[in-house]
């Protein structure tokens, strides 16, 4: 998914895509036409922290399973 958004994606899939992978909930700032991205969940939560929620493991979903869902509901 990485690569694929590094070659063909926006500056914006890219942005979002770095937010998912590699930033705390609450670390951006940056307002968008639908407002801040996780405005009202918790902060300092990374992916890890959604990939170990119990419904993940009940459906039996990986990281990238995690990180896929995060992302498109990010775009």
């Amino acid at each position: 998914m990485e690569k694929e958004v590094s070659e063909f994606g926006t500056d914006d899939d890219r942005y979002c895509l770095d937010y998912v992978l590699r930033k705390a909930t609450g670390s951006s700032t940056r307002e968008w036409p639908n407002g801040i991205l996780d405005q009202g969940r918790p902060a300092g939560l990374f992916l890890a922290d959604f990939a170990s929620d119990p419904s993940v493991k009940l459906a039996r979903l990986g990281v990238a399973h995690v990180a896929a869902l995060r992302y498109v509901l990010l775009i």
